[in-house]
């Protein structure tokens, strides 16, 4: 991902935005020419700003591809429109955008202006699932990368869940339980006695969000006992695989995800709490820290925000604290169902 600065070639009202930016695009043609939207700047309320000219989702999406041809590194994009935010791709869709983005097939040639226009609006248009090719020929394609992603504003009036990762999180999440009751409570999960298909039929009919095998039994997380514990106004503590984030907006369940982030090995190793009758090992502290960093890559976009951690526990409980309160009263911006 990166922020998008204007090209001073590309000419006037060249509008910049930063990743996870909300956009609100009121023209996919500007002056009539393809590869133009115009956009506005929007808070998290949802009100106007600034105004501008930003490619269009097919431009953008050319521009990244070209970029990854000619280096080896990674890049994602994005912004928000009409809403529209700001997401990435992996090395992996990277590799089969590639492979579909170039693909012909045979027959006649339309003239540039109408395939221009024709991508144009297919890219802003619900049609997730197909693409055009050169020759102006739909066809369908591999996943693509989502540079912009449709969003819509979400009056969510419920108490959010929340799921803490990183270093020592079972720590926080133990003292957060206890030093607030009346505000957090964990998800206890229900063990049962049934075979991997029957939970995953489970996962399928949103019943179950999570499950982990224990001994000959199995714990599953349902959305009943979040959707419970939300509803007597408090946040449910989860803890559940990252993949399984997706199941729970799903379920209309939108969670705030806290990443805890130390500087270095050396700040885990000289963390100061009372239940820790000896100090945490150099191995076991380079263990979290490289996990920390696979973490902030692999999950960036569900990520809500990263908690800079201390050594002082207590200070880090109650930054976390406040930044949940936070997120809490944050408008949420949702994808549409659309990913273009």
């Amino acid at each position: 991902m990166f922020d998008r600065l204007p090209d001073p070639q590309a000419g006037p009202h060249q509008l910049s935005f930063r990743k996870d930016d909300i956009l609100f695009i009121d023209n996919t043609m500007y002056n009539g020419v393809p590869g133009h939207w115009s956009a506005w700047l929007v808070d998290l309320d949802g009100q106007r700003g600034e105004w501008g000219i930003v490619p269009s989702k097919y431009k953008v999406d050319e521009e990244l591809l070209k970029r990854n041809i000619d280096s080896d590194s990674d890049l994602g994009m994005g912004s928000a429109g009409s809403g529209v935010s700001v997401a990435g791709s992996t090395r992996k869709t990277w590799t089969a955008t590639r492979r579909s983005f170039f693909k012909r097939r045979k027959g006649g040639r339309s003239s540039s202006r109408e395939s221009s226009a024709a991508k144009e609006l297919a890219s802003f248009s619900d049609m997730a699932s197909l693409n055009y090719s050169d020759s102006g020929a739909l066809h369908e394609v591999e996943p693509q990368i989502s540079s912009y992603v449709r969003v819509e504003r979400l009056d969510y009036m419920v108490t959010r869940p929340v799921l803490i990762i990183g270093p020592l999180s079972d720590v926080v999440v133990e003292k957060l339980t206890g030093d607030y009751p009346h505000k957090f409570a964990k998800c206890e999960p229900e063990p049962m006695t049934c075979n991997q298909e029957t939970l995953e039929k489970g996962i399928m009919s949103n019943i179950l969000v999570d499950f982990r095998k224990r001994g000959n039994k199995f714990e599953c997380y349902t959305v009943s006992a979040i959707k419970e514990i939300c509803d007597r106004n408090q946040h449910c503590i989860l803890n559940i695989h990252m993949e399984a984030l997706d199941r729970l907006q799903q379920n209309h369940i939108y969670p705030i995800v806290l990443l805890i982030k130390f500087k270095s090995v050396k700040q885990i190793k000289e963390i100061k709490d009372p239940r820790y009758s000896e100090k945490i090992s150099q191995k076991d502290a380079k263990n979290m820290f490289e996990s920390t960093e696979s973490l902030a890559l692999d999950y960036k976009n569900y990520i809500s925000q990263t908690i800079h951690a201390g050594a002082n526990l207590r200070l880090m409980c109650a930054q976390i604290e406040t930044t949940i309160d936070q997120e809490q009263n944050r408008t949420l911006w949702v994808p549409s169902g659309t990913i273009w």
